[in-house]
């Protein structure tokens, strides 16, 4: 929810002005992966705010990179349970 939340403070500002939101996702919001389910969601719903969005705010570029796999400890604590 903090891009959420991020958006909303600054969005008065972007509609004055002009700017981008460009929002960071993962590859799970288009392919849903096993055993990270709640984290493929959660890369799901935020694939679908930024679209929703790019159609509210026709003024302004909104768009959603996805960046490569990157291996860390941290998907591969998930998949252990640690």
């Amino acid at each position: 929810m903090s891009h959420v939340a991020l958006i909303q403070a600054f969005l008065p500002l972007l509609e004055k002005t002009s700017g981008s939101i460009v929002n960071v996702g993962s590859i799970a919001g288009i392919v849903g992966t096993g055993c990270r389910t709640s984290y493929s969601a959660s890369k799901f719903a935020m694939t679908g705010f930024t679209r929703a969005l790019r159609y509210e705010l026709q003024n302004l570029s909104v768009v959603m990179v996805y960046p490569g796999y990157i291996r860390t400890n941290l998907s591969k604590n998930a998949l252990i349970g640690e």
